[in-house]
């Protein structure tokens, strides 16, 4: 469209091609095979070495007296094998590159459920994710987000599951499989820091579950170990380090995957949207890492399920609580301290858990604010005898609180709170003398002391609140209900305050004041269900509504004078706008099916339905979801997608920043809903005892992107007539992911590199030519490092390295002369037609743990920007059209102590 697609199918041609030649299975090669009469032993040896293909057997399973005839021409093993087995009761399957014979056993004549849930062996918290699997029919399935399984298996006397999970020890679970039964099965903790490698066939073949899910995701715990921000460790800035995700320097611009804005992601919190999910204008997330029970990105292949976003998916799921034993854990470091406490209320029953963390920057942040501009010169008023002072400000917290029930083995209920705010604040104060002359008769002169005071303000933040309810209709069938509120603010005020104090011992006083407050709220219900019909079929369907309320902004101006000394009476100007919310009804529902097409080939097929619902006018929309995989050998899998998705909801900004005062508002008459749809292909190989290595190609197509254009220098946007003030147009973004990671040994690795391009287009824009879109960057690669010493002691550092952010820029600057004055003009540049350097950034980090009795004990000391080659957004332009740095973040000490009991 905009760049156009052949680079993009060129892209997938080189990827199939560089793959294809290894990843053949050993029943697909072909042969010519001819035995006349000869004894089935003899034959099947005579095949396998003619293809030089192992085929392993007993000589008790094999006919003695079975003799066989055929003559084959260009031939599969597979066809072949098949004629000389007819009419046995011998069966075969692949084994790596080796063909395993062996007795096929007499169908059972009936099939029976196992279903229940797997948790925390101390804890009782569900595992999400878990695998369970039966080696003997090579099926099995995995826990969904609740903990919940369900497998149907053929009757046995005694069957043995293999039950595991990242992070716990391998569970042998034996069974009696003569009826339906319901299991709660619990895993120990693992003892060691080594993961579990989990395989294609282990976790593919015979079972359809989690099939969207990458392994490029970031275990909680791997986050903890990372290098940090003044010792936060944070899952966006571990997402950061992801192929395929980019940011702004340093993280200021919040979360962009595969060439999207940052309006485009759907980040659900125990299945709450959340509006705005970062503090610090996207520095780190507004997730407490130690509520955090598990997440999950999807980028761009979310399954039916989930929609309102055009890019990505992040689903949060938050701690529900020991229901075990009473627990806790305490930590701080240099940007904020933390503390959590857990425990059951009725043991097994009924569990709680809460958890807060405050900032610890305003001791520090108001005396270094106040030094910078006591000693910043450029302030200094030349001619006048000044004293210029202020400082700055900037406090969060959060808090996580959840309450979980379970009334009978079918039953359980969770309510869930988050409350988490951000303050700012900005103080100038200047005092200086100045003489006031009045043409009066006689001439009046005054001195005076002028003392003028500048107050700016921003508070935001964001409250979510559900209440769910888990009931187990039947061994298959599983549902969960969901009610929830979620709720964004953001308030600022400007104030001016001006006193004059005069010789003559009267004085005066002006205050200017400018408020602004926005707020989104949405409160709604859903139900999701899953239906286990097979190993081969699992399902899920649901539906939902939500009243969605969009409150743009409101402004109040006052201006007040008291007793100025040429006027008899004090003046007070008001002025309100009141600006009227907008409320929206969404309803939804959808229908997808993970299922096995054959042993190696899994789907899942869905499609999403939504109509939005405003002003007495509805949009209607269908979105199919397609994802594929296809496991090749044993340790290759290919896997493709195709999505479409719809977005409601609009993203006012100026900056591109993600800014706590950028606007959301909703799809119109006027303004139509963003519409996308992405395709992606890429291969994987599972490298036995190392991890993994895959590429990924992707290509989006979006329309009815929207684009800000109110052109004032005010910090906060004028909402007033918003939809007169956008240009609706399209984008595009390709590329391609390569990602290599280690995951076991003392030392672990992740490299992750991205090759990609992102346009807009506006036909009011940049006069309608394409232009690359702000976060365009060509390269990006990110190392990632951990060696573990021995049981206490582990090394961490993170490198990354990208090009640099796109700018626009004023190409000359030139004087007009009129009646009024010299006006100064700039020729600006193309969109996004300049570039910054390229910029690269090294962290470290060393962690000491250890175990006294009950207390676990964990120190971080790390270092952030180690080596800072450049940040790519904040620069100032000097008149030799040169560009200057003006780093955010400079070299910085991390440090965190935590204490669990």
């Amino acid at each position: 469209m905009i760049i156009g697609t052949r680079h993009f199918f060129i892209i997938i041609g080189f990827l199939f091609l560089a793959f294809a030649s290894d990843a053949q299975s050993p029943l697909l090669k072909r042969t010519d095979f001819t035995v006349n009469d000869e004894l089935l032993e003899d034959a099947l040896i005579q095949l396998s070495q003619q293809t030089a293909v192992n085929i392993s057997f007993s000589n008790k399973l094999i006919p003695s007296k079975k003799r066989v005839t055929t003559n084959q021409k260009n031939t599969t093993i597979q066809r072949i094998l098949d004629i000389l087995l007819t009419n046995t009761n011998i069966q075969y399957k692949v084994i790596g590159d080796n063909i395993s014979l062996s007795k096929r056993p007499p169908p059972p004549s009936r099939k029976f459920t196992i279903s229940g849930y797997v948790e925390d062996e101390e804890t009782g918290e569900p595992l999400i994710g878990a695998n369970i699997y039966d080696p003997d029919s090579q099926l099995g399935t995995s826990t969904n987000e609740y903990g919940f399984f369900s497998l149907t298996l053929y009757e046995a006397i005694n069957i043995e599951l293999d039950v595991s999970f990242l992070g716990y020890q391998l569970k042998k679970e034996q069974l009696k499989l003569k009826k339906d039964l319901q299991v709660n099965i619990q895993l120990a903790a693992s003892l060691t820091l080594n993961p579990i490698i989990v395989t294609p066939q282990d976790s593919l073949y015979g079972t359809a579950a989690n099939l969207n899910q990458y392994n490029d995701q970031i275990a909680i715990e791997q986050i903890k170990l990372l290098p940090t921000l003044g010792g936060e460790a944070d899952i966006w800035r571990g997402n950061y380090l992801q192929a395929g995700v980019q940011t702004g320097t340093d993280g200021v611009g919040g979360l962009l995957v595969r060439g999207g804005s940052v309006d485009q992601n759907l980040v659900l919190l125990d299945g709450v949207p959340v509006y705005n999910p970062t503090h610090a204008i996207g520095v780190f997330s507004i997730f407490n890492t130690d509520a955090i029970k598990s997440f999950t990105l999807y980028k761009g292949n979310a399954p039916a399920r989930y929609g309102g976003r055009l890019s990505s998916v992040m689903n949060i799921r938050t701690r529900e609580g020991n229901n075990q034993e009473f627990s806790g854990e305490v930590s701080a470091g240099l940007i904020s301290a933390k503390a959590s406490f857990e425990g059951p209320i009725i043991k097994d029953k009924c569990s709680f858990f809460i958890s807060g963390r405050h900032s610890l920057t305003q001791w520090y942040i108001p005396q270094i604010t106040s030094r910078v501009k006591d000693q910043n010169n450029e302030n200094r008023v030349t001619g006048i005898d000044q004293n210029r002072s202020g400082s700055s400000d900037y406090a969060f917290y959060d808090i996580n609180a959840k309450l979980h029930v379970d009334v009978s083995p079918k039953d359980k209920f969770y309510l869930s709170y988050y409350k988490g705010n951000d303050d700012f604040s900005d103080r100038n104060l200047l005092e200086y003398r100045d003489s006031f002359s009045f043409n009066i008769d006689p001439p009046l002169f005054i001195d005076a002391t002028i003392r003028d005071t500048t107050d700016l303000g921003f508070s935001w933040g964001n409250t979510a609140t559900s209440l769910r309810w888990n009931h187990v209709f039947t061994n298959k069938l599983f549902a969960n209900t969901t009610l929830y509120y979620s709720d964004y603010n953001f308030q600022s005020e400007e104030r001016f305050a001006s006193g004059g104090f005069y010789e003559d011992g009267s004085d005066d006083y002006i205050l200017e004041v400018e408020k602004f407050t926005l707020n989104n709220n949405n409160l709604g219900g859903k139900i999701d269900l899953d239906y286990i019909h097979s190993t081969n079929h699992y399902i899920r369907f649901g539906l939902g509504v939500s009243k969605q309320e969009f409150l743009p902004g409101a402004f109040l101006n006052s201006t007040e004078a008291i007793d100025l000394p040429i006027l008899l009476d004090s003046i007070a100007i008001f002025d309100t706008l009141d600006v009227q919310p907008q409320i929206a009804y969404e309803y939804e529902a959808y229908i997808e099916d993970d299922f096995q097409l054959t042993s190696t080939l899994q789907a899942n097929i869905g499609v999403r339905g939504a109509i939005w619902s405003i002003d007495n006018t509805n949009f209607y929309s269908l979105q199919p979801r397609i994802h594929t995989t296809y496991n090749l050998r044993k340790n290759w899998l290919i896997r493709a997608d195709f999505s479409q998705s719809v977005q409601h909801v609009h993203f006012l900004t100026k900056s591109n920043l993600g800014l706590p005062g950028d606007i959301w508002v909703p799809t119109t008459q006027n303004v139509p809903p963003e519409r996308a749809w992405q395709t992606s292909l890429g291969v994987e190989y599972q490298i036995k005892k190392f991890g993994f290595v895959s590429i990924d190609a992707y290509y989006k197509d979006m329309n009815n992107v929207i684009a800000f254009i109110q052109g004032d220098s005010s910090l906060v946007l004028n909402a007033t007539n918003w939809e007169e003030n956008v240009e609706i147009g399209q984008g595009e973004a390709y590329g391609v992911e390569f990602s290599l990671k280690k995951t076991s040994g003392m030392f672990r690795s992740w490299i992750n590199y991205t090759l990609s391009w992102s346009e807009r287009q506006f036909d009011n824009l940049n006069d309608g030519q394409p232009f690359p879109f702000r976060y365009d960057r060509r390269h990006s690669l990110k190392l990632m490092g951990q060696y573990f010493l021995g049981d206490h002691w582990n090394f961490n550092a993170t490198w990354v390295i990208e090009s640099g952010a796109r700018l626009t820029l004023p190409l000359f600057e030139y004087q007009v002369r009129t009646g009024f004055g010299d006006i100064n003009i700039q020729e600006p540049s193309q969109i996004n037609e300049r570039q910054t350097p390229a910029y690269h950034r090294l962290d470290i980090a060393a962690n000491y743990s250890f175990e006294k009795g009950r207390w676990s004990h964990a120190l971080s000391l790390g270092i952030f920007n180690v080596y800072n080659r450049i940040n790519p957004i904040f620069y100032r332009l000097r008149q030799d059209q040169q560009l200057v740095q003006v780093s955010l973040l400079p070299f910085l000490p991390s440090v965190n102590y935590s204490v669990k009991f």
